[in-house]
């Protein structure tokens, strides 16, 4: 299955993305403060990284209980869902002071794409349009780690003066 081995190394990545961005973020500001939204983008860092690791491996271990495929993603799927809600959750709390210094288009085009995750995790779950399958998931993982790399950049390369 093609699928678990691109699940696998995306659980890879997301732990060694996770572990880096944190030791270069503790060099990085040594001896400083963390401003508030620095602190946003690299809990959004880790939990898009923490994410992408759990849920690239939860398949991997469903499959060792038997169950057929089509069951496999109908049963990751929604707990995937659940975690993206929790993080649609997490940014629409962001306090008003933080929401003005992000950048529009980075803030609502992650809840755009999450949204469309979303809309494929719920189709997967339900077995609508299509039987649940692997593409879904995979495509929502490999999000997750785009997502944690672009904001492993956002907090490197931030300027507090600037829209982040």
């Amino acid at each position: 299955m093609q699928h678990q081995e691109i699940l696998f190394a995306c659980a890879e990545f997301a732990i060694g993305l996770a572990g880096f961005s944190a030791i270069v973020v503790a060099i990085g500001y040594r001896g400083g403060n963390w401003d508030e939204v620095t602190r946003y983008i690299f809990a959004l860092l880790l939990f898009f990284a923490i994410g992408a690791g759990l849920f690239a491996l939860l398949p991997a271990a469903l499959f060792t209980t038997g169950l057929s495929e089509e069951s496999v993603w109908r049963i990751a799927s929604p707990f995937y869902l659940f975690f993206i809600g929790s993080l649609l959750r997490f940014v629409f709390a962001v306090s008003g002071s933080i929401r003005g210094q992000l950048s529009a288009l980075a803030r609502w085009g992650g809840i755009t794409v999450n949204l469309m995750a979303s809309a494929g995790l719920l189709l997967n779950t339900l077995g609508l349009l299509y039987r649940p399958q692997a593409a879904p998931y995979v495509l929502t993982v490999l999000f997750f780690l785009v997502a944690a790399a672009t904001n492993f950049a956002r907090v490197v390369f931030r300027r507090p003066d600037s829209a982040a």
